[in-house]
């Protein structure tokens, strides 16, 4: 679990951040000070920077720009100055420090001891809603999935939430819906927002949730939903639910063997969502000449005329294929009094009903070697009379054939079909056979 949170975690750009390294000091500094959860901009002075490339790697004495953590990747902006300008692409974290990484736009960063950093509002204020909004969906998971569940894992960006959560089984789509409803109702409730400082023993008494296996200081930040949701954050949030506008969950699947992965969106990226959406519907009324409230029941209908279709291409198939076993069995090879089919046909269809096919027509004393393409990979099939079994087995015949190939394959005696990787190997194979079979007659005639 703990490695899917690392995995969560680690979404940035910019991970690599040695201490090692030698940076420039321009003044001796102390921990960065934080000041993003009051401000998105403010004064500060350069402390020490180093280049890596087209990249600079800059540390404020203070900052708005929030560093990624606990999911919530790092913000975006400006530092200028007086003919300076660098634009902050994303930040980490290294000890006490900061680190600002991104690109200089205009100036020399030589010139530079002091300067105004401003965070990326708009972007900022997108993230806090989905920062929050997953917060939200947490409390609904376990109020209506189980108390069971746990986060696994997240990541917060501006454009969508993601929340690994452990549970067992797929979410349904009605517990969506439900979870959906619940989480837009508070939503819709604006409930105050608060953030606290406290003791941590004082907040876990409180009832505040922490992530499994995180290590938390003698102090911590609470993020506090009166009434409904009380957790361990350092994240940055909106002031009232209602600033993150709705939630829509946009996919669920399975992580890991006990994880599942929520996806959702929520303020502007919904509105996004729909226009999406819309345009799809409209292309799919367009293309099926129809209202949106036929489209269901329009390619219910083509599915069961496409069912139809397959079925009669697949009898064709085989009445063509019934006239060209006649014409294989009849043309077959003489390997004394038994007759051998091999033969690179198209695709066929079911191998396995092509290989009754030729037995039916050798009746007895006959073997078919078959090769086709089937989705982009080499098959090959054996078909023998019961006849001959105690002398040729189908399966063992197949093993060996599907080897040439770099597959493998097996089946019974009668019958058998093999696979491979390698298409261009697929006569290679057929060759094979022949000689196997070949090879095992020439010693029962000893």
């Amino acid at each position: 679990m703990i490695q899917q949170k690392d995995r969560a975690r680690a979404s940035g750009k910019f991970q690599n951040i040695s201490e090692d390294t030698d940076w420039i000091v321009v003044k001796k500094g102390s921990p960065t000070e934080f000041t993003g959860y009051e401000k998105i901009e403010n004064n500060a002075q350069l402390i020490k920077y180093i280049q890596e490339g087209d990249y600079y790697k800059i540390v404020l004495d203070k900052t708005p720009f929030y560093a990624e953590a606990g999911g919530q990747i790092g913000d975006s902006g400006f530092l200028t100055a007086k003919g300076f300008k660098f634009k902050v692409e994303d930040v980490q974290k290294s000890g006490d420090e900061f680190i600002h990484i991104g690109r200089i736009q205009e100036g020399k960063i030589e010139d530079v001891q002091n300067v105004n950093a401003k965070i990326d509002d708009s972007r900022r204020q997108q993230i806090r809603r989905n920062h929050t909004a997953t917060h939200l969906l947490h409390q609904a998971l376990r109020k209506i999935v189980g108390d069971h569940v746990q986060q696994a894992g997240s990541l917060v960006n501006a454009e969508l939430l993601r929340f690994d959560l452990t549970h067992y089984e797929q979410i349904s789509r009605s517990q969506i819906n439900e979870l959906e409803q619940c989480v837009n109702s508070v939503i819709l409730q604006n409930i105050d927002v608060e953030t606290n400082v406290k003791n941590f023993d004082d907040a876990r008494e409180e009832g505040a949730v922490g992530l499994f296996g995180e290590k938390y200081g003698d102090t911590v930040r609470v993020v506090d939903i009166p009434g409904f949701s009380k957790e361990l954050c350092g994240g940055t949030h909106v002031n009232r639910t209602g600033d993150i506008g709705a939630i829509k969950i946009i996919s669920e699947s399975a992580l890991a063997s006990g994880i599942r992965r929520l996806v959702a969106v929520s303020g502007d990226a919904i509105q996004t969502l729909m226009s999406k959406q819309e345009h799809v519907i409209s292309e799919i009324r367009k293309e099926l000449k129809c209202t949106e409230d036929e489209i269901s029941s329009r390619i219910q209908s083509l599915i069961a005329d496409k069912k139809i279709l397959e079925r009669e291409i697949k009898e064709l198939r085989q009445f063509s294929m019934t006239g060209e076993i006649g014409d294989l069995v009849t043309g077959a090879e003489s390997l004394g009094d038994i007759r051998l089919v091999v033969q690179n046909v198209d695709d066929p269809g079911d191998l396995r009903e092509l290989g009754d096919q030729f037995r039916q027509a050798f009746k007895t004393k006959g073997a078919a070697l078959i090769g086709t393409i089937q989705k982009d990979k080499p098959m090959v099939m054996c078909a023998v009379t019961d006849d001959l079994t105690s002398q040729i087995q189908a399966g063992k015949i197949v093993k060996e054939m599907g080897g040439v190939m770099g597959g493998g394959g097996g089946g019974k005696p009668h019958l058998a079909t093999a696979g491979g990787n390698d298409i261009h190997l697929l006569q290679d194979a057929l060759d094979h056979g022949r000689n196997l079979i070949q090879s095992i007659l020439q010693k029962v005639d000893v």
